[in-house]
């Protein structure tokens, strides 16, 4: 287990320590204090007793005192005797399941005070109490009152279970969330160090955190981090994927190059020497080439990063699509392709020229390549919203689902491209990276009756 979930642990199982200790203690100081006050309580029952007693017996004889204990009903608990100044026994009532030897001798007794009355408290075998009051009275005559701790006893014994039930729902109530907490938080969290660990050493092959139960936030986390890792693998496979391009796209164009310039070296001191221009020509050719690639893919780049910089100006939306058709009206008529230019509302835009130019012109080639002779191509402009949309629009093949998916991406070629059609397919990416830094927006689709449409909207 790692470091921070360790600590966590260690700290949840103190305040845990610290909360039973708490509760312990205050488990075993209420008993300490029910007792006490019950204690207390006996005593001021006894000696209102023994007043009562004390009393009657002075007004009204030991008859009296005798049929009064007797209709209280009380031989279950309680007990009372009396003594003449001799220590005869007068009167003894005790509770039949107890024997006469609990009476305690009168030695036992604190000295006698005419005042206040002495006390002893017996213990009993089944763990209860008695306590004994003896009060001196005038005549020498001593008045015992005795009573036994049986309810008090059940009283503090229910208090005390209710207390240890308070106790047991206080733990869980403490317990449940550090074990919530441990299951939903610490244990996701944990997994999530473990597998992002684990990753480090895995190999290319698509890796994704497994997520396993936890609090909505824990899952968020997770399923934010696998889209993160998706994207980082589509990414790779792009660079990947635009390593062996090129790779392979610039090799072609050097070994060009490398034999343009070994023929006119070997031509240098023959009549050939005259052909060295065109090479000269050829070999400028394939190094522009080269060129535009790399300058194609750092526009790309530059646009997801949003550092491509715009040189903004007024457009006139309509002559820039007018002049832009005009150049692709011959390459169009040469394919057997018809070409219409729709007209469409006056619009300016504050925009690159260049740059939105170049935009139209992709589109207008792959219209091109990919549409059959007889076809026919249409460009359109119009409002919408706070901009303006350009349409390009053929009678080709149409895009397949996963073209529609994937056909923005880098080195991505609709599934109607053949070796016969050039290109690397970095054209609609580069449209989208020049539009979205215009802030627009890019989209392709199929037409109803065959076809498809390609707009790029700008605000």
């Amino acid at each position: 287990m790692s470091k921070p979930v360790s600590s966590l642990w260690r700290l949840f199982g103190m305040l845990f320590a610290l909360l039973a200790i708490l509760i312990s203690l205050v488990g075993v100081l209420s008993y300490r204090v029910l007792n006490r006050a019950f204690d207390e309580l006996g005593q001021e029952i006894v000696l209102d007793d023994l007043k009562e007693y004390r009393a009657l017996l002075e007004r009204e004889g030991i008859e009296a005192v005798t049929a009064l204990f007797a209709a209280g009903n009380h031989q279950r608990d309680q007990s009372l005797r009396l003594l003449d100044r001799d220590g005869h026994v007068l009167l003894s009532e005790l509770p039949a399941n107890l024997p006469d030897s609990l009476w305690p001798a009168v030695g036992e007794f604190p000295p006698a005070h005419p005042d206040s009355p002495a006390w002893v408290r017996r213990h009993l075998d089944n763990g209860g109490n008695i306590l004994f009051g003896r009060q001196v009275l005038p005549d020498g005559r001593e008045l015992w009152f005795g009573r036994l701790d049986d309810r008090d006893q059940e009283t503090i014994h229910r208090v005390y279970w209710l207390l240890g039930l308070a106790w047991a729902v206080t733990l869980i109530l403490a317990v449940g969330p550090i074990v919530w907490f441990g299951r939903y938080v610490l244990k996701p969290l944990q997994g999530l160090m473990e597998e992002t660990r684990s990753l480090a050493t895995a190999g290319p092959t698509l890796q994704r955190v497994k997520l396993t139960p936890a609090i909505p936030e824990i899952q968020s986390l997770v399923e934010a981090f696998n889209s993160g890792l998706e994207q980082v693998h589509r990414v790779t496979g792009e660079l990947e994927s635009a390593n062996d391009q090129l790779a392979h796209e610039l090799r072609t164009p050097l070994a060009r190059i490398r034999g343009h310039l070994d023929r006119m070296l070997q031509a240098r001191d023959t009549p050939g020497w005259v052909e060295s221009p065109e090479a000269i020509q050829r070999a400028i050719q394939e190094i522009d080439r080269s060129s535009r690639l790399i300058q194609s893919i750092l526009t790309i780049r530059a646009g997801e990063a949003r550092t491509l910089q715009l040189r903004q100006e007024a457009v006139s939306v309509a002559e820039l699509v007018t002049n832009t058709g005009e150049l692709y009206a011959a390459a169009a008529e040469e394919r057997g392709l018809e070409l219409r230019i729709h007209p469409g509302p006056d619009l300016v835009i504050q925009a690159d020229r260049e740059r939105l130019q170049q935009v139209l012109c992709i589109l207008l080639d792959n219209a091109l390549a990919y549409t059959p002779s007889g076809g026919r191509i249409e460009v359109q402009w119009g409002r919408r919203g706070k901009g303006a949309v350009l349409e390009v629009l053929d009678t080709g093949p149409g895009l397949s689902a996963e073209d529609l998916k994937g056909i923005w991406q880098r080195f991505r070629r609709g599934s109607a491209a053949s070796a016969s059609v050039p290109g690397l397919g970095l054209g609609l990416s580069l449209v989208r990276s020049i539009v979205e830094t215009h802030r627009g927006e890019a989209g392709a689709e199929n037409r109803p009756g065959g076809g498809s449409r390609f707009w790029v909207w700008i605000p």
